[in-house]
């Protein structure tokens, strides 16, 4: 295992950019709900990621693993927006952080943790909605086919991969001084099935309780409709939940979320 050095100069200097941009992202997400209340529905999904951040299923023929929160991160996107998307996972990032804090782990570590995976979806998300054209999914009345989502899914998924993995990679890269392409090939490739399989899984949820000839959640008329179908909507996001966690191998599910935890070796 390669034995990291105090960070220099730049290295703080990167750090602290991202951590500026992370901040700014979560503070303006908050704002956003603020302003624009959406009801608690978003909350109930950010519980969900909470208690399924430690849940993950071992792949068995490639070093990798599926986070299960994942799928629940990308539904919160796809349902309420960036906004919701964003403190989702902020929350669950947030959770995993603490437990590092109690293993003796570095301020700054902890801090990039927190607010490098926040700033990547928002990005990814924004840019989701910028080429759907869409509005969130459980706040429109409007009819959408989901077919037509699954390319600007695609797009939001590398993105929001590519963003965080190259913030990881360029961080532990300051400190270890390794090239930071070499880190991502060893470290993060694979962790792109963690993304793809988090992003197949809520569209499929979707497709799921989508109900013939209606909205994208099977929802018109009123405006008190869409919440009932986003509360329709949870409850196979719950049911996901527990049958994934019947498969856990046992893992510590840090995933695609380690972040600073540890150097490549």
């Amino acid at each position: 295992m390669h034995h990291e050095k105090p960070l220099s100069a730049w290295g703080r200097l990167y750090v602290s950019v991202v951590v500026g941009l992370g901040a700014a992202t979560i503070a303006y997400s908050a704002y956003q709900l603020h302003a624009r209340p959406i009801g608690w529905n978003w909350f109930i999904l950010a519980l969900l990621t909470l208690l399924s951040g430690s849940a993950t299923v071992k792949l068995p023929s490639v070093p990798a693993t599926i986070s299960i929160s994942e799928t629940f991160v990308f539904t919160s996107v796809l349902l309420f927006g960036p906004a919701a998307g964003t403190l989702t996972v902020t929350l669950d990032v947030l959770a995993i952080s603490l437990w590092l804090a109690r293993r003796g782990h570095p301020i700054y570590r902890i801090a990039f943790n927190v607010f490098a995976l926040p700033a990547s979806l928002w990005v990814g998300a924004h840019v989701f909605y910028q080429l759907a054209g869409v509005q969130p999914l459980a706040l429109s009345t409007e009819s959408v086919q989901i077919s037509s989502l699954l390319l600007p899914l695609i797009v939001f998924t590398v993105t929001y991969f590519l963003l965080n993995s190259w913030l990881i990679a360029v961080a532990i890269a300051f400190e270890t001084r390794l090239r930071p392409f070499l880190i991502w090939k060893n470290n993060f490739a694979w962790l792109s099935l963690n993304y793809f399989g988090g992003a197949s899984v809520a569209a499929l949820l979707l497709v799921r309780t989508r109900a013939p000839g209606r909205g994208a959640q099977g929802m018109e008329g009123t405006g008190r409709e869409p919440r009932r179908g986003a509360e329709g909507l949870l409850q196979p996001l719950q049911a996901q939940r527990r049958r994934a966690q019947r498969e856990v191998h046992g893992e510590d599910g840090e995933g695609a979320r380690q972040g600073l935890t540890s150097n490549p070796g």
